[in-house]
């Protein structure tokens, strides 16, 4: 698989999740791949971790970890991007490259790499074709590069026990208000009962009779079921029943749709009443979905400001790749070939025209991505931008590695910069 994000060569490590909806495992338990061997990286080992429900169950977290008992130097240097890929290989949502020097028995990634509602719910059929999620690992040489590329597969498959059957009532036109009927539902392997089906005819509010029914599992080990009922007239054909009670597939579209829309009001340039210029450049941009996203664009074009008048915001301290880059998430809510650099101009543009949920985005990102190069530009970032959060986070992190960062370019260069603050994280060693 070409790498077009970036020149050189890689391996990539494809990895298919089969009835992925069954996966039970807590916020930090993961689902581990099979171990794979890089020989060009000195026949190091790794695995690819899953967590289904990372940070309150909100997120699909995923990590790249290099294996205890790993050939090679106790540190590998390595660049490595993570995706969720559709059926075709075109990925469907991706991290930025991080670069990290892995231990035996360590790895990285990404806490927050996607939402699950998206992943299982509002994007499914997209994701989960099959109810099989495809994740992408790719590995780069730090220094170097790997002499060819590499595709390297694996499979995990949860397992699941599939029963379809037809249950046949007799006299039911004649079934009385409440009678129960039963059916027990039972195991292929051992024909031991799983779960009982209950059906039984309800009186409505307006008089009318309702078909209920009701599962009961009797086998304790099962921790999900998913049933699919459908009624069956005389000649074979099913009855969708309740179809009132779901929702219409013209309502699950509706969102897609709208953000095909609006992409394409960002793509064709059409109707745009406002530009966002540079020294160099000029967006075109959309006052209504630029104020959508951010208070202080609202407060421009809405108040007795020059912005108002202009129809013209003039932005002198941000590149016209981080104003490129901020416009597309804007109108996608996507964010592409992420690097800790332009992750971090990001943040700051983030913040200046508060895009809240622009600027928690690439706060995870540089959460995930702090290294012993990066971290004393990180405390810096989120000292000047007030991110106790974040602050918290690199603080902790320079810490734990002491002498490591402290004794570095880095740290002397902060020391005569800003001695306050390379004072104020020094002094948590001893709270």
């Amino acid at each position: 698989m070409a790498c077009k994000e970036n020149e050189q060569k890689c391996f990539t490590f494809i990895w298919k999740l089969e009835n992925i909806s069954y996966c039970l495992q807590q916020e930090s338990k993961p689902i581990v791949s099979p171990p794979f061997i890089v020989d060009e990286l000195e026949k190091t080992g790794w695995t690819v971790r899953l967590y289904p429900r990372k940070q309150t169950g909100k997120y699909i977290g995923i990590f790249l970890f290099r294996q205890l008992d790993s050939s090679g130097q106790a540190i590998v240097e390595i660049k490595y991007d993570f995706a969720f890929i559709a059926k075709d290989g075109s990925p469907l949502i991706f991290s930025g490259i991080g670069n990290k020097g892995f231990s035996k028995g360590k790895g990285f990634g990404c806490d927050r790499f996607a939402r699950r509602e998206e992943i299982f719910i509002s994007e499914r059929s997209t994701f989960l074709p099959e109810d099989t999620l495809t994740a992408r690992c790719r590995v780069w040489k730090s220094v170097g590069e790997i002499p060819q590329d590499i595709q390297c597969y694996a499979r995990t498959r949860i397992v699941v026990d599939k029963r379809s059957f037809i249950w046949k009532l007799e006299n039911f036109s004649i079934l009385e208000s409440e009678t129960k009927c039963s059916y027990q539902i039972k195991s292929i392997a051992n024909n031991t009962p799983l779960a009982s089906l209950d059906l039984f005819v309800a009186t409505g509010l307006s008089c009318d009779e309702i078909i209920r029914f009701k599962l009961t599992c009797h086998d304790q080990r099962i921790k999900f079921f998913t049933v699919i009922l459908c009624l069956i007239d005389a000649f074979g054909n099913k009855v969708h029943c309740n179809q009132d009670e779901f929702v219409n597939n013209d309502e699950i579209s509706l969102s897609n749709a709208l953000l095909d829309y609006v992409k394409s009001l960002y793509d064709e340039n059409f109707l745009c009443d406002v530009k966002l210029k540079t020294s160099t450049s000029t967006f075109p941009a959309h006052k209504l979905i630029l104020s959508a996203f951010s208070s202080v664009f609202k407060a421009m074009f809405s108040n007795d400001m020059i912005e108002q008048d202009t129809n013209c915001v003039n932005i002198e301290d941000l590149s016209d790749d981080t104003i490129s880059r901020m416009l597309l998430f804007i109108y996608t809510t996507r964010v592409e070939d992420l690097t800790w650099e332009n992750a971090s101009f990001l943040y700051a543009a983030a913040d200046k025209y508060a895009i809240l949920s622009l600027k928690d985005f690439c706060s995870s990102y540089i959460k995930d991505n702090l290294s012993l190069s990066n971290a004393c530009e990180v405390l810096l970032l989120s000292d000047f931008h007030g991110d106790s959060d974040l602050k918290s986070i690199v603080q902790k992190y320079i810490l734990q590695h002491g002498k490591q960062i402290t004794n570095s370019e880095e740290w002397k260069a902060l020391m005569q910069t800003n001695a306050k603050l390379a004072a104020e994280t020094l002094c948590l060693l001893f709270k």
